[in-house]
């Protein structure tokens, strides 16, 4: 990408982090934005360099099903340029893990970007000068939500429509964005300066912060904060980027605005259920039906809503997994804003 053009945003989570939720603020900034929905996720479920087969019955009607990593990143270029044409900025939302092997598989970089051993220290699909052309940011959310929420994927009402066959701890995703937060933070691609959040917020509106002598601040949400103080969050998170804030950027309740989003996310030949739920809110204020946080609860009483809901058996295995994933995601939290 043309180093006089204003970097893509690749905003990247964990499964179930209300990523998507997020995503559709900033489709509804139409004046200032180009959102581009997990265009990773064509290369690592649907083309000729899968990672994985999930869903591999009804990859003929994606109509993706010939894109390669080398592809996305040329579709990404273009739009930025384009974009940059029209003063916008590129927002993408994708799954740190779209740009990792499959669990348990070696690195190795696809044969469209060159098929070759992965680069020392590097654990992705992507070579480091295709990672410099990003600037970064993330969401993260504590296990004990989005466990749960995964879960419910699994379950046999859901299961043949998510294509989530069986629940697996590996499907997650935080051991990937912590992996790829360090590597880019050692890199000096993101970093050493943390988006600070509220504090930002208390600064001259005038300061750069995110984007001043070169670098980007290592910007990471938490979906708890964003579910409680979504215009403080998402005021913080523009101020970091760079994007102009728009209030009515929290409102997409129109036809048009329904239409454009699904548009935009449900875009393969056949409905993707991981974003049911999400395309059909109408906005994300605080305390709304997106907002599953609304208070710090104990949680032992999680505990009781899951065997309420699950069962005690699957009650354990989420528990299990909660507990599993707690380092990855306090790692992670660090360095998150605070509100």
């Amino acid at each position: 990408m043309d180093t006089g053009l204003k970097k893509p945003i690749l905003h990247l989570s964990h499964a179930r982090a209300c990523s998507t939720a997020f995503e559709r603020i900033f489709i509804q900034n139409e004046k200032h934005v180009a959102p581009i929905h997990e265009p990773f996720g064509d290369a690592y479920w649907m083309g000729p360099e899968t990672q994985l087969g999930r869903y591999a019955d009804v990859r003929h009607k994606s109509g993706v099903q010939d894109k390669t990593y080398r592809a996305v990143l040329d579709d990404i270029e273009k739009t930025n340029r384009q974009a940059n044409a029209e003063g916008k900025r590129v927002f993408i939302k994708d799954m740190a893990f779209f740009i990792f092997p499959a669990p348990g598989e070696k690195v190795r970089i696809p044969q469209s970007l060159g098929a070759r051993l992965p680069e020392p220290g590097n654990p992705t699909l992507l070579p480091k000068s295709e990672l410099k052309k990003f600037h970064f940011t993330f969401s993260i959310r504590h296990p004990r939500f989005s466990v749960p929420s995964y879960y419910r994927l699994a379950m046999p009402k859901s299961k043949d429509k998510s294509k989530v066959a069986n629940f697996n701890t590996d499907d997650a995703g935080y051991v990937e964005l912590r992996r790829l937060v360090e590597y880019l933070r050692s890199e000096g691609i993101i970093g050493p300066k943390a988006a600070k959040g509220k504090l930002d917020l208390e600064e001259t509106l005038d300061e750069k912060n995110g984007l001043d002598d070169g670098k980007v601040e290592i910007c990471i949400l938490d979906a708890s904060d964003l579910t409680r103080k979504p215009e403080e969050v998402v005021q913080a998170y523009c101020k970091s980027t760079g994007i102009p804030y728009d209030p009515a950027m929290l409102d997409w309740g129109s036809a048009a605005d329904q239409e454009r989003a699904t548009r935009l996310i449900d875009r393969w030949g056949f409905h993707n259920y991981f974003h049911h739920g999400v395309l059909k809110t109408k906005g994300f204020r605080a305390g709304g039906k997106s907002s599953p946080e609304k208070a710090e609860r104990d949680p032992k009483d999680d505990y009781r809503a899951w065997v309420e809901e699950f069962g005690p058996e699957n009650a354990e295995v989420i528990q299990h997994a909660v507990n599993l994933h707690m380092d990855d995601y306090l790692a992670l939290k660090q360095y998150a804003m605070e509100f």
